[in-house]
């Protein structure tokens, strides 16, 4: 049965442009201001940054909450790196 659409590469991203956001929301108080228990979600984390149980669908659940929760909340917004030049 063919697949409709196309991959996000998700994994990819996380790798390269997202990685540093991700590494900062998950050091931070952001999941648990959100009533989520951040100690899961850091070992899915450091699990995929090792290159083991690659749940990039999950990070990126965890990635848009987190993201969407600053934006709302006012909290400052992470600069990408090299745009300081």
């Amino acid at each position: 049965r063919p697949k409709m659409g196309f991959g996000v590469p998700l994994a990819d991203w996380f790798r390269g442009p997202l990685r540093e956001r991700m590494n900062d929301y998950c050091a931070g108080h952001d999941l648990e201001d959100l009533g989520i228990r951040p100690e899961p979600v850091r070992a899915m984390w450091s699990d995929f940054s090792r290159g083991e149980k690659l749940r990039a669908d999950l990070l990126w659940q965890m990635f848009a909450l987190v993201a969407w929760s600053r934006q709302v909340r006012g909290a400052p917004a992470a600069v990408p790196a090299g745009s300081l030049s």
